[in-house]
């Protein structure tokens, strides 16, 4: 479960079935300093878009693109052989998985 490790497990062709969560807001953002030009690529919730400080010097980063990632899931999904199912929100499992971020794999076999 979680981002990082279903994409590692997707990438590894581990993966017989991934779960995501009809509310898995995370997008990868490019985003960009104002002041010193720092440039940032983040794994964020769509929401916290207009929040996003510069490391660097503290200001407030520019959204210069954005990219949703269930295209992108999906697509490594397709390339490893791998299902993938929308999970409702209303439901208890639904719950459960916004609970372990939004999204997780079944495997095929064991992860090392």
């Amino acid at each position: 479960y979680g981002l990082e490790k279903t994409a590692k497990a997707l990438k590894d062709g581990l993966v017989e079935m991934v779960l995501i969560s009809e509310d898995f807001e995370t997008i990868k953002a490019s985003l960009e300093c104002p002041a010193c030009g720092q440039k940032a690529e983040r794994f964020i919730s769509k929401y916290a878009k207009k929040t996003q400080t510069c490391e660097k010097c503290g200001s407030k980063m520019n959204l210069a693109a954005e990219r949703d990632l269930i295209d992108d899931i999906v697509n490594m999904a397709d390339t490893a052989g791998s299902k993938v199912e929308m999970i409702s929100k209303d439901t208890p499992k639904g719950e459960q998985l916004i609970g372990l971020g939004g999204i997780g794999a079944i495997l095929r076999y064991r992860q090392e």
